[in-house]
């Protein structure tokens, strides 16, 4: 939905698109919280589904505490960050929508564990289509200014999902939800989410803390430049994750072979990264148009970095997966954080208030060095696999 609020804003207000790109950018932080403290919902429900009726209620008790204590924390944060009024109003606007949005995503993963996978994508579908005619009528309306209007059509949105979930919950997949506090359970939950919504927060805290210093430095027509760059990264990033979700589907069923088959499943990895770089390359034209309206000389520059952005961590992605079977599980998603570590740190010591390539360049150091420690790590742990399957058939024979 933020993809479709900025495409809007940048045929219809593009001076807007900066305030709205910077509210968002610290809003997502929640969003981002949310989804890494709720991922255990689907495991938990799966697990329990004998005492289905008081799993789902303990989950929608733990969603609403969970959603209320990132709604608290995103309000006091609006008062410490630096931004424009127009900026901190759209903000506002949008931690209304925290406390829905968590509980939203825990009713969704009940609906998916209960067969509603497909239930829940005609829902976001639809979503996604209201939230644009919301934006367009609340822009053209002229109530407040097209970052706030846009802001408040995303909020109202939410609000909409959160009541169809609830009816699909009740009337269709009868899942209990009536919220009840299980401390034992809340605990279960927690402890399935607690690193990936770290790894979230230093992502999404990492790109907001770089957003804020650009904002203090640069002009409204490079931020917006600089938060559509940023969110096609987050796009393009989707396509990577479902190419290694495959991989591992794959390999599962390889797990007695994974050493022989892995120098194949890492060539089938590289060639889909370096096809879809190519692919993605001949539509930026299309992209810029999507988003502005128009051909941008500026946004096309950006986005020939961006595409070896996400490339270099569709790479990383790749070798993570790959040492994940073959156990190296705790350590190696670690090494994504390059892209913060160096890479921010570097984007801003490049900083060009004119221009925003050098930005992604330094995004684009961090992603390499990523994909180089994650490559090398692979090498070492495949040999050391190769010697120990080696020692294994020796020790039968």
């Amino acid at each position: 939905m933020v993809t479709l609020d900025l495409m809007i804003l940048g045929r219809l207000a593009l001076d807007e698109t900066a305030d709205f790109a910077l509210a968002v950018q610290f809003s997502q932080i929640y969003v981002v919280l949310a989804l890494g403290l709720t991922v255990g919902v689907n495991i938990a429900f799966n697990l329990r589904k004998s005492h289905s009726r008081t799993v789902a209620r303990s989950v929608a008790g733990y969603a609403i505490f969970t959603g209320f204590l990132l709604f608290l924390m995103s309000l006091v944060m609006g008062f410490f960050v630096t931004m424009s009024k127009n900026a901190q109003l759209s903000y506002f606007v949008l931690t209304l929508g925290i406390v829905p949005t968590t509980l939203y995503i825990a009713l969704c993963a009940m609906i998916e564990a209960s067969g509603g996978a497909s239930w829940v994508f005609k829902l976001t579908i639809g979503a996604a289509i209201a939230n644009a005619a919301l934006d367009l009528a609340l822009v053209h309306l002229g109530l407040c200014s097209p970052a706030v209007a846009v802001a408040l059509a995303t909020t109202i949105v939410r609000l909409l999902l959160l009541g169809f979930v609830i009816y699909g919950c009740l009337r269709i997949y009868r899942i209990s939800i009536a919220p009840i506090f299980d401390g034992m359970e809340w605990k279960d939950l927690f402890s399935y989410g607690r690193t990936e919504a770290l790894v979230g927060l230093i992502f999404t805290g990492g790109v907001s803390f770089l957003f804020a210093y650009a904002n203090a430095r640069g002009n409204d027509a490079a931020l917006a430049l600089l938060a559509i760059g940023i969110n096609f990264l987050n796009i393009a990033s989707v396509i990577y994750l479902g190419m290694t979700r495959a991989v591992a589907n794959v390999a599962s069923a390889l797990t007695h072979r994974i050493s022989t088959d892995l120098k194949g499943l890492a060539i089938f990895g590289l060639a889909y990264v370096l096809s879809t770089t190519a692919v993605l390359y001949a539509a930026s034209p299309v992209l810029s148009w999507l988003y502005l309206g128009t051909v941008s000389p500026e946004l096309l520059a950006i986005f020939v970095i961006a595409i070896w952005v996400v490339a270099f961590d569709g790479a990383a992605m790749l070798f993570i997966t790959l040492l994940r079977l073959l156990d190296w599980r705790a350590g190696p998603p670690m090494l994504r954080l390059a892209l913060i570590v160096i890479g921010v740190p570097l984007a801003m010591v490049w900083f060009d208030p004119l221009a925003m390539q050098p930005v992604f360049a330094g995004l684009l150091m961090g992603n390499i060095v990523a994909a180089l420690l994650a490559g090398m790590l692979l090498l070492y742990a495949a040999r050391q696999r190769a010697r120990k399957d080696l020692h294994t058939v020796a020790a039968h024979q």
